[in-house]
């Protein structure tokens, strides 16, 4: 039989393994999340001139949508997503834009990659997600575009938090 001394060693030395497997498993489990979507999503990373977005109004005009699709095709609640671009403090930019019957709790962000390469993206920045209201138009900030092929954005959205659509990366 063990003396209470020795037991009570025993005892944290295997609080402190299991401890240590624990941590272990949820950091490895936490890189596999972080490596399948960005590392974190909010609207901080793009507004105020975050990482050098630019803030624009929601009625930008004259743009060009690039990619977009809609939800509830066919119906009097369709709204469509559309990744835009426009000349921008005489830069050409990037944007994703909310239009259409909206309804409250729709949400819509762009995605930023640098890392574009095979047909996927390693890694990108999300701009939003944003919130819009019944019958809305908004868009989210402007990040520039670039020539090279490994730059690219997306719009994606959800209906109400419902599944999230993304147009192809451009």
């Amino acid at each position: 039989m063990l003396s209470p001394k020795t037991r009570a060693t025993t005892r944290r030395s295997v609080h402190t393994a299991a401890r240590t497997l624990a941590a272990t498993v949820l950091l490895a489990g936490g890189v596999a999340v972080a490596s399948a979507a960005p590392a974190h999503a909010s609207a901080a990373d793009c507004v105020h001139g975050a990482q050098g977005f630019v803030d624009i109004p929601d009625w930008m005009p004259n743009g060009t949508s690039q990619e977009s699709f809609t939800m509830d095709p066919g119906t009097a609640a369709a709204a469509t997503i559309h990744l835009e671009t426009a000349s921008i403090q005489g830069q050409s930019r990037g944007y994703a834009a909310i239009i259409g019957n909206t309804l409250a709790g729709d949400q819509f962000w762009m995605d930023w990659t640098t890392s574009y390469s095979n047909g996927s993206a390693s890694g990108w920045t999300q701009c939003g997600p944003f919130t819009v209201g019944t019958g809305q138009v908004a868009t989210t900030p402007a990040m520039r575009t670039d020539n090279s092929p490994a730059w690219r954005f997306r719009a994606c959205g959800s209906r109400g938090g419902g599944a999230v659509r993304c147009t192809p990366w451009w």
